[in-house]
């Protein structure tokens, strides 16, 4: 990823419109992600990662931005290093797994100073069937007898 620095001058309505164009145009990509690759993704998760996909998914699917406060407290994190540290994790999958830009980075809207996390929503979708069909295929799993 190239970082640039831009400066721009404007007054405060221009400069916030400006924010929300770049801020939809990086959480909806549209980029194809096949179902198998978003099922390897998915599978490959751990505990919490899977929470806060789920979580964050969730938000998401109705529209709505999670923040990063909010995350803490609804998937009940030790403190905020343990949720960097998870955030990170889900990132090196979805690199390991998808070769598009990671959708769970947090962002800051021009607003408000606390990151916020927010994925497209069929994305969000899929996510959550994937995420329900794993857990439907662990339930089984575990109501087969061993042979």
């Amino acid at each position: 990823m190239t970082e640039a620095t831009v400066t721009i001058t404007a007054d405060t309505k221009t400069i916030q419109r400006i924010l929300s164009i770049l801020e939809e145009s990086y959480v909806h990509g549209d980029g194809v992600i096949s179902d198998r690759l978003l099922r390897e993704f998915v599978r490959s998760l751990s505990e919490n990662c899977r929470q806060v996909v789920e979580t964050v998914s969730g938000s998401s699917r109705q529209g709505d931005s999670i923040k990063r406060s909010a995350l803490l407290q609804g998937v009940i994190f030790e403190d905020d290093a343990q949720l960097t540290g998870v955030v990170g994790a889900i990132g090196k999958r979805w690199a390991q797994f998808i070769d598009q830009p990671n959708p769970f980075v947090g962002y800051r809207r021009a607003t408000d100073n606390e990151p916020s996390y927010k994925i497209d929503q069929e994305l969000a979708e899929r996510l959550t069937l994937e995420l329900v069909r794993e857990a439907d295929e662990w339930r089984q799993q575990l109501r087969t007898p061993a042979s």
